[in-house]
């Protein structure tokens, strides 16, 4: 019988690949941050056969966030380059490949917290269906950063279960090479700095990785400012009247966002609702994972708190990448207490 249901999983897990796949050939470049972000920059990049500068100090061009680091931008180049010209679909393309790591990814890590295979199966069919993921994976908005900084959390996660306990200083040098790609594609992916902090391992090596961590990020900084790129956005100190407006602003947007019952965003309340139930697993993980969430959570909010862009006008974009770039910490803690609920005797 597991057999039987491992393969219907299995089918329907193929089915949502299939389903992204199509999307991509269906509707590429139908969102406003792949053709003015991230592929605008590609194709400047490709054009000029180097550095775009020119088109990144152009104050025509500053919907494009010319302040964001440029290895997505340059891994399309690159693919461009494969393809011999700038060919969109030589990028999109390879978003439904990502998606299929994702869930590859989520098994395993189920398969580590001592899931049976259908039931490893099961949580990750569910998690394949998390709407945005389904979206940057090819449904309108393949192209986009977020799902990529997914990935690489889910990899994070996954050497984390590897070599926490048998290998926590290579855990802790993989690891920072993880967050320093994932920091120079958007300022998010620096938020899974915060792993690093629960390593075993003596203070001074947690410091040395979070100061090599750093380093990218404050060279990129002072190019900005020999070439004269002007950021459109800046982070300010706000007053307490406007940081209690943004704060309801945000709760009450990424909140109402998150219960519309339409779509798979009523996994948070679900979420949120499980988390203070006992459960009897103590795995360092489930622990860690507390204390990772929260952080990552409140970096996100504090990054929108404390920046210039308009709060109203990005909090429903909040929700998605809030959903994408969390996921890899709070679904694994959500499956586990799921199963253990629904284990336990009433």
């Amino acid at each position: 019988m597991s057999k039987i249901a491992s393969a219907i999983l299995v089918c329907l897990l193929g089915i949502n690949l299939a389903y992204v796949i199509s999307g991509v050939r269906s509707y590429p470049l139908n969102s406003v941050d792949v053709y003015g972000i991230w592929m605008f920059k590609a194709k400047a990049w490709y054009l000029h056969q180097g550095f775009p500068l020119a088109d990144l100090t152009n104050p025509v061009y500053s919907y494009s966030h010319p302040q964001y680091p440029l290895l997505l931008p340059y891994l399309f180049v690159n693919l461009f380059r494969l393809a011999g010209s700038y060919r969109e679909m030589a990028v999109l393309a390879v978003y439904p490949l990502v998606y299929a790591l994702i869930l590859l990814m989520v098994y395993r890590v189920l398969l580590h917290l001592e899931f049976s295979r259908p039931a490893g199966l099961f949580f990750t069919y569910i998690y394949s269906m998390l709407s945005p993921l389904l979206a940057q994976a090819g449904r309108k908005h393949a192209g986009n950063a977020d799902i990529i900084i997914c990935a690489l959390y889910w990899l994070a996660i996954l050497l984390f279960f590897r070599l926490y306990r048998r290998g926590p200083v290579l855990l802790g040098w993989l690891l920072t090479l993880l967050v320093i790609v994932s920091s120079q594609i958007k300022i998010e992916g620096a938020f899974l700095a915060v792993l690093i902090i629960f390593i075993p391992v003596r203070f001074r090596f947690r410091l040395g990785w979070l100061i090599l961590i750093g380093l990218p990020a404050v060279a990129w900084y002072l190019a900005q400012r020999s070439f004269g790129i002007i950021p459109d956005y800046f982070v300010f100190l706000p007053s307490v009247t406007v940081l209690l407006s943004r704060s309801v602003i945000i709760f009450q947007g990424v909140l109402r966002h998150m219960l519309n019952f339409r779509n798979w965003y009523i996994f948070w309340p679900l979420f949120w609702l499980i988390l203070p139930i006992h459960t009897s697993n103590s795995r360092d993980y489930l622990r860690i994972t507390n204390r990772v969430l929260l952080s990552v959570t409140g970096l996100f909010f504090i990054n929108y708190l404390f920046s210039t862009i308009s709060t109203a006008g990005y909090v429903s974009s909040t929700a998605d990448r809030l959903m994408l770039q969390v996921s890899p910490f709070f679904y694994p803690l959500f499956a586990v207490k799921t199963r253990e609920i629904f284990a336990s005797p009433l």
